[in-house]
């Protein structure tokens, strides 16, 4: 009787956690989680982002975007540069002024706050990670690009990480 509820109940949890693999994403969650696996990389909320972008009196942050190319094609955030690995961003960052602030993102941020860490290991100083990233920030109605023209579509990623952008952004990729 005893192996039998052991086995049930080691069943039931199997079918939990399964379940939870392929559970709908939500923000809090998410942030939580990237915020404990990556306590040493500081957040920027896309209030605060706004904010220091329509600030005449402080200098912009260079935005690293760390999207696939395909993504970054569909938009991005005004005057971001396209930086999908390690490599590309310590080498747009060697051709930004000393003192620049970074903020990175992707389109929910877990890609970018592994970039921002790995970025910190490599002894660069503020850098900061776009908290929600771009899908927060179209969600919010923040204005997109495509290069120089305004945008109006993101690309969703996936289906399961697209839960989190609102239907009506999402870019037709075939997905």
């Amino acid at each position: 009787m005893r192996v039998t509820v052991a086995i049930i109940a080691a069943l039931l949890t199997l079918c939990v956690h399964a379940a939870s693999l392929g559970a709908t994403p939500d923000w809090s969650t998410l942030k939580r989680e990237l915020r404990e696996r990556h306590p040493a990389v500081a957040q920027i909320t896309t209030r605060e982002l706004v904010d220091w972008l329509n600030d005449k009196h402080r200098a912009p942050p260079l935005l690293l975007d760390v999207r696939a190319r395909d993504e970054f094609a569909v938009s991005h955030l005004r005057g971001a540069k396209h930086a999908p690995s390690l490599d590309t961003a310590l080498r747009l960052i060697a051709q930004a002024p000393k003192d620049v602030a970074i903020v990175v993102y992707c389109s929910v941020g877990v890609r970018s706050t592994a970039l921002a860490e790995k970025l910190l290991r490599a002894g660069h100083r503020g850098v900061v990670n776009l908290e929600g990233s771009l899908f927060e920030w179209a969600n919010l109605g923040h204005p997109l690009y495509r290069g120089s023209d305004v945008a109006s579509k993101v690309h969703p990623y996936d289906r399961k990480w697209g839960q989190l952008l609102k239907r009506d952004l999402w870019a037709d990729i075939g997905a």
